[in-house]
């Protein structure tokens, strides 16, 4: 065996040595105040060091990336002797079940390894579950392009509160959804599902990496739940070169472009409505489609009336643009308003998409013109009018004429009552007065085919004193006749 012997000196500060990294190793303590929590509520830390040299707030804390959210912010505070220091640390777990976090390292130090399980979201309001789940449109946008983060949120309750935190994250436009809420039926229990969410706007290319901000659950004004959707990491298409910046990202397309009549005054300003639907398209990008429209030797345009409708759910971004444009036509004739070009870069293709909408065609008038259109019209109405009025004064003289002879046969009581009835009868249908009762009755039978059965021989007998006849089946006969041919059209 060989020996070594080092200086008495030298060997000293070895051991020193030793002895201050076994102290710093045992320095930085951690402490856990609950080893089980809720997803969608904090897990809480503490950690403790007596190194004092570098702030506590350094330490590194990627190890833990993926399994919790990480705080932004952080509460360091040292001791009185300013010997110590603390920091306190709240993270959100991403995922139910065992969560493992590794050691941290911070100036030579090294925490334990942490075990945290992590139960299902639950309402102890309404003693319910609290289902969490989210969705990512795309991974891979083009610039300018709508990355839709969809989350819902399921509970047993219809009136629930939700917020969601209005954060500014670099490279990206960041817009809430609006809160919309399903009802069913589930096991005999009516339960609630809230969609909301996020859709994202990459501004510039390359690769991003997200963190958005949670989804509270706000109950009696107290936020008791936090849910984080995972790190989000984009890889961001840049748009073609020869794209012009002008050019909408997403679908457009004219749902409205007429006017209210297509008969237009050259000397009355009338109205032209335009409307749009845009998808995925925000505010300060969207062109000025109303400037199309110029001026020219038929049309004469003037500012257009803007509204702007916007709106966002599980589809994403939803733009509706109305135009309502005061014109005015120089000159009569048939005349086309001008055509729309619409120019879009279609995200799903990666194309750019063009459209052409025609304009509706406008006949345009003047007072002179509609006079002479006056007169035409009523020109080629004047005989179906007049035919129609004649008709009328048919129809109201044979009403009346009928309605008289009723009242006559109600009163009858003898053949030359009948006789006169039969007269008033036939004025009523414009046959002659004087008919013998064989004419009359065959008149008759082509309007009314039962006239047939009126017994006019032995009414024309008994009018000679050859015979009776009954007068009761006749007065009953020629009342049917009144009845019917009252009420005809013909």
């Amino acid at each position: 065996m060989v020996r070594v012997s080092l200086p008495r000196g030298l060997l000293l500060v070895v051991m020193l040595m030793v002895a201050a990294t076994t102290s710093l190793a045992a320095d930085l303590g951690l402490k856990l105040e609950s080893t089980q929590v809720q997803l969608g509520q904090p897990v809480w830390l503490t950690l403790e060091s007596r190194q004092t040299a570098v702030p506590l707030d350094n330490i590194d804390l990627s190890p833990w990336q993926g399994k919790v959210v990480l705080p932004r912010r952080f509460d360091v505070s040292r001791s009185e002797d300013q010997r110590t220091q603390r920091l306190r640390l709240q993270v959100y777990p991403l995922h139910a079940g065992r969560l493992n976090l590794p050691a941290l390292h911070f100036m030579q130090q090294t925490t334990p390894p942490v075990q945290v399980e992590v139960t299902p979201a639950r309402d102890s309001k309404h003693d319910s579950p609290i289902l969490f789940q989210y969705h990512v449109s795309t991974l891979q946008p083009w610039q300018q392009q709508q990355v839709i983060v969809a989350c819902t949120v399921t509970l047993a309750t219809q009136y629930a509160v939700f917020r969601q935190a209005d954060e500014d994250v670099k490279t990206v436009q960041l817009l809430p959804m609006q809160v919309q809420q399903r009802t069913y039926a589930e096991g005999g229990r009516s339960m609630t599902e809230y969609r909301l969410g996020w859709v994202i706007l990459p501004q510039r290319p390359g690769n991003l990496h997200l963190q958005l901000p949670p989804v509270e659950y706000v109950q009696d004004g107290v936020v008791t739940h936090r849910f984080f959707v995972p790190p989000i990491d984009l890889a961001v298409q840049a748009l073609p070169a020869w794209l012009p910046g002008t050019i909408p990202v997403g679908q457009v397309r004219v749902t409205h472009y007429d006017i209210a009549s297509r008969w237009l005054d050259s000397s009355v300003l009338s109205r032209l409505r335009l409307q749009l639907q845009l998808e995925g398209v925000t505010d300060d990008r969207i062109p000025a489609y109303a400037m199309q429209l110029r001026s020219d030797g038929q049309w004469q345009y003037y500012a257009a009336r803007t509204q702007l409708d916007t709106s966002s759910d599980h589809n994403g971004l939803h733009q509706q643009l109305r135009y309502d444009i005061p014109l005015l036509a120089k000159h009569i004739g048939l005349y086309r308003l001008p055509a729309l070009r619409l120019q879009y870069f279609d995200p799903d293709s990666g194309t750019l998409r063009t459209a052409l909408i025609k304009g509706p065609v406008i006949v345009i008038i003047n007072n002179g013109l509609k006079l002479i259109l006056l007169i035409l019209v009523l020109w080629l109405l004047w005989r179906p009018l007049r035919s129609i009025w004649r008709w009328l004064l048919r129809y109201r003289h044979r009403y009346r004429t009928y309605g008289l002879a009723l009242q006559q046969l109600m009163r009858a009581d003898s053949l030359a009552a009948i006789k006169s009835v039969m007269q008033t009868m036939a004025q009523a249908e414009g046959l002659s007065s004087n008919l013998t009762f064989v004419q009359w009755r065959t008149r008759m039978q082509g309007k009314v085919p039962f006239a047939q059965g009126l017994a006019v021989s032995d009414m024309n007998a008994a009018c000679y004193g050859q015979g009776e006849i009954a007068l009761v089946p006749q007065i009953q006969t020629l009342m049917r006749i009144c009845r019917q041919r009252r009420f005809a059209l013909r």
